[in-house]
């Protein structure tokens, strides 16, 4: 896990010291070059540290010690380590520098590669607020027509139930159906009968 008080250059160059350590533990020979002194001079490396590096009894076990070190220092010391090397063990500050362009390019680009993500989500987040919106407006206008058509309908047939035509002939009472009324042959012929007889008597 990172340490949530390293900053990024800290932790950059804290990874590509940790890349280089093997490489540095075949090149170096801090019994012979100048870098424990220039880093005892920026107070790097205390004498205490330095006697404990040296105590160690093989060439890559110093440094090995040395990088340990470093390791949890800051950026600029570490940074300061490199350029120390850039003198007498050029081959490996270039490889270092390579290193650290490449350690930025890839930050960089991982970087690039979230906002593009965050952007897209965002994006992506947007269309579909926009769409359910637009289904949401969609459902309420087919609701309003249904309900429009429904008490369209149901007006129209309570009012014709409701609502009796008025007869203008009886001041307003309702009219009954006009029904064609249909004459009992029976009474037709009874009724018939009845006036042959007055007729006679007569």
């Amino acid at each position: 896990m990172a340490d949530p008080y390293l900053s990024s250059e800290d932790e950059l160059m804290q990874k590509v010291l940790h890349k280089k350590r093997v490489r540095l533990e075949e090149c170096l020979d801090l019994s012979t070059s100048s870098i424990r002194s220039h880093l005892m001079q920026e107070d790097i490396l205390t004498s205490l540290v330095d006697e404990s590096v040296m105590l160690q009894p093989l060439r890559r076990h110093k440094t090995e010690a040395l990088i340990k070190h470093l390791l949890p220092r800051p950026a600029r010391d570490i940074q300061y380590f490199f350029d120390i090397l850039k003198k007498e063990y050029r081959f490996l500050y270039d490889e270092i520098e390579k290193d650290i362009a490449n350690a930025r390019r890839k930050i960089a680009d991982e970087r690039n590669a979230r906002a593009e993500g965050q952007a897209r989500a965002e994006a992506e987040a947007r269309a579909e607020a926009e769409a359910r919106a637009e289904r949401i407006e969609a459902n309420v206008d087919h609701t309003n027509h249904l309900e429009s058509v429904t008490y369209d309908f149901y007006g129209l047939s309570l009012g014709d139930v409701t609502q009796p035509q008025m007869n203008q002939n009886t001041g307003g009472q309702e009219s009954l159906p006009n029904h064609r009324q249909v004459e009992s042959p029976h009474i037709s012929l009874a009724n018939r009968s009845h006036s042959e007889n007055i007729d006679h008597n007569s």
